[in-house]
């Protein structure tokens, strides 16, 4: 498939755009996680895009995806599960479009700290957890650290692989807790 240029017409390769609610703290992350760890692993066959929407509610980033979309890309959107509304659309909404959603509940901070140890605990604010984060580094946790996934995963990349298993171990055990239906259900 081509794309127009000002010179013409050319192939290109596809492109993945991932559209974060968060300024930073997911940027940083997923731009380390593409870098440091998905292209160790040869993993990486198209460009990258990384962009932080104006409206950076859940539906605003799946509207963002939306009008950005090309039918050879690979759109995602990545937001945390907190105080938003129009949630139940903006799940619905994507898996119609065929947009991946990469969400953390209740904040991305509860992500990061699944690399160092499992926890069920429910924190009161983002900054008591990230004063828990603070213990895993040795110049204390920063939402803004630049080399956050390299940091947060290892060198080996070893932390992540604990955070995919500690994230689906809590799953399991929020699914014993939550019987019934979410109430959009």
């Amino acid at each position: 498939m081509t794309r127009k240029r000002n010179a013409g017409r050319r192939s290109i390769r596809p492109v993945m755009r991932i559209f974060t609610e968060g300024e930073r703290t997911e940027i940083n992350y997923v731009r380390g996680y593409i870098n440091s760890y998905l292209k160790s692993k040869g993993y990486i066959a198209h460009d990258i895009i990384i962009e932080q929407p104006n409206d950076s509610s859940p539906l605003g980033l799946l509207n963002a995806a939306r009008q950005a979309k090309l039918p050879m890309d690979e759109m995602w959107i990545v937001f945390d599960c907190d105080q938003h509304s129009h949630k139940p659309e903006t799940f619905k909404g994507a898996a119609e479009d065929g947009i991946g959603v990469a969400y953390s509940s209740i904040s991305f901070e509860t992500w990061i700290l699944m690399h160092f140890t499992f926890s069920t605990r429910s924190y009161g604010s983002c900054d008591e957890l990230m004063k828990v984060l603070g213990k895993y580094y040795p110049n204390g946790y920063d939402k803004a650290m630049n080399n956050l996934f390299e940091e947060t995963a290892g060198t080996d990349h070893s932390r992540l692989l604990t955070a995919i298993s500690n994230a689906r171990r809590l799953d399991r055990e929020m699914l014993k807790v939550n019987v019934g239906k979410a109430i959009y259900e």
